[in-house]
């Protein structure tokens, strides 16, 4: 062996040594890298809900009425205008609308999506995702309601097609005028 060969194994040897040192007293931090750390929300937690709180499915008006909604849903923000307009229309029309609201992240949720043959977010309004509504200009169009809102169709589609399947099934519906997404609410302070 020459001694630059012998000088070469030294130095890798030095090297790995420090490395070893250098890794058993920082072990601990190394291990801390791969755990969540204290402060980090799970996943499918949504805000203002503590940890074992998150809603797999929510019920909403009488299982008779005529006209029920099927979603599933993600906790995220782009579901959330969603959630309030159905949450709304349910409370507006108790005897003509039923609300099923099933959470995607979470396994009962994902177990109920399955039954249905659903693999992706999507609202179902009396059995379908594809539903026919007429546009305030008279022309009809069809509306999917797969993705949330945003994607294929706005949030003043889904309100004109739920407006309008309770119309039909005989609700006395007076069509709301539609609030663009993210538009805040003026007070009533004069």
């Amino acid at each position: 062996m020459t001694k630059s060969m012998r000088i070469a194994l030294a130095i890798a040897g030095v090297l790995v040594l420090v490395a070893l040192v250098s890794y058993a007293t920082q072990w601990e931090d190394m291990v801390a890298l791969w755990k969540p750390r204290p402060y980090q929300r799970p996943r499918t937690q949504t805000r203002g809900q503590a940890p074992g709180q998150q809603k797999t499915q929510e019920v909403l008006g009488q299982k008779q009425a005529p006209v029920k909604v099927w979603a599933l849903v993600m906790p995220s923000q782009c579901w959330q205008d969603a959630r309030v307009l159905l949450r709304k229309m349910s409370r507006q029309y108790p005897q003509h609308l039923y609300v099923e609201i099933w959470d995607m992240s979470d396994e009962k949720g994902r177990a109920a999506a399955e039954a249905k043959g659903k693999s992706c977010a999507c609202i179902e309004i009396n059995g379908a995702s594809e539903v026919k509504v007429t546009m305030p200009d008279g022309t009809q169009r069809s509306v999917l309601l797969d993705k949330s809102p945003g994607h294929g169709y706005s949030m003043a589609d889904l309100q004109m097609a739920l407006e309008q399947t309770l119309k039909k099934a005989g609700a006395n519906v007076v069509p709301a005028k539609p609030a663009a997404s993210g538009e805040k609410k003026k007070s009533a302070t004069a």
